[in-house]
């Protein structure tokens, strides 16, 4: 009868990039001489397959491949990995989940495909991001987010503490402080400050739809901005339009291309001042008279002036 074989436990080194770096020292001929044997066999390889035709062209950068290079979709149309990861990352950004082809031929990239594109780190993120999208759309009860990551659970409805890297409070999101209440966690008088400035910094820079209350920041591209749910509005004026009508400089309406680093320069402004107003109240009810503090315009000054807006 046949038993499993023993599992081997590694011990925890502390000095494994150390340990890493004497290996390489010590193995430095051999390690370069199995680079080049590899160079040189896939120059070989490409070769051979120019001269029988083999090779693949990209669909977006016309990059000659060979079979071992190509990513396909689900109609096998040919790109290469520079080309696929630039088009999901893109993807990523403007916050969509699923990928088309980039030759818009109504196919799509499986998930497999963009594994193999991604760094692990990455596609960890945007697997974590795809199951959270899928719970919420089959509205599964008791779902709860890690604040500090996508990691997304149905925990105990008696856990008071959420864990996946970290250990955050469910209440007030923080990091576990048990057994201390949430209320009783003291914060620092400047962490309140710089934490209340930077969200008023990020509600300057980034736009809410109107429809799905789904919020995002224009990185390039025209001023008409389409949320995934469908609704379009404009970025500069926030307005709800329709087609592109309420563009036109010429009518006194807004640029459909203006830049995007202008437009949040001036809404970046805006908010700051208003919110340098709200501190200066808010700092004048919580702060004891006579006890000396940085006013709310110095501290703004300080970690916010002008030259980095």
């Amino acid at each position: 009868m046949k038993t499993a074989r023993p599992v081997e436990e590694w011990p925890d080194c502390k000095y494994l990039q150390l340990l890493q770096e004497v290996a390489y020292v010590n193995h430095k001929n051999l390690i370069k001489a199995h680079l080049e044997d590899e160079k040189q066999t896939y120059e070989e390889f490409r070769a051979a397959c120019s001269q029988l035709g083999w090779l693949e062209v990209c669909g977006v950068c016309d990059a000659r491949l060979t079979s071992e290079e190509c990513f396909y979709c689900n109609e096998s149309c040919t790109f290469c990995i520079e080309c696929v990861r630039k088009y999901a990352e893109d993807r990523i950004k403007e916050d969509h989940t699923t990928f088309p082809c980039c030759n818009a031929c109504d196919s799509v990239f499986e998930i497999h495909i963009l594994q193999m594109a991604f760094p692990k780190a990455v596609f960890r993120r945007l697997w974590l991001k795809i199951q959270r999208e899928e719970l919420e759309k089959a509205e599964v009860d008791l779902i709860v987010s890690c604040p500090f990551c996508e990691f997304v659970v149905t925990p105990l409805a008696e856990a008071s503490v959420f864990k996946c890297g970290k250990e955050s409070c469910r209440l007030c999101t923080r990091k576990s402080h048990i057994p201390t209440r949430c209320s009783e966690v003291p914060l620092d008088k400047e962490v309140q400050i710089r934490t209340f400035l930077e969200d008023k910094w990020t509600e300057a820079v980034t736009r809410t739809c109107f429809s799905c209350k789904k919020s995002f920041i224009k990185t390039r591209g025209c001023n008409k901005m389409t949320c995934t749910c469908g609704a379009s509005m404009c970025y500069i004026c926030s307005q709800l339009i329709s087609g592109y009508e309420h563009f036109d400089v010429l009518d006194g309406k807004c640029d459909l291309m203006r830049d995007e680093s202008d437009i949040n320069r001036e809404w970046v402004r805006k908010h700051v001042e208003s919110a340098k107003r709200a501190l200066a109240a808010k700092l004048k009810q919580s702060i004891p008279q006579g006890k000396p503090v940085m006013s709310s315009s110095q501290f703004a000054r300080k970690n916010f002036s002008s030259s980095s807006i």
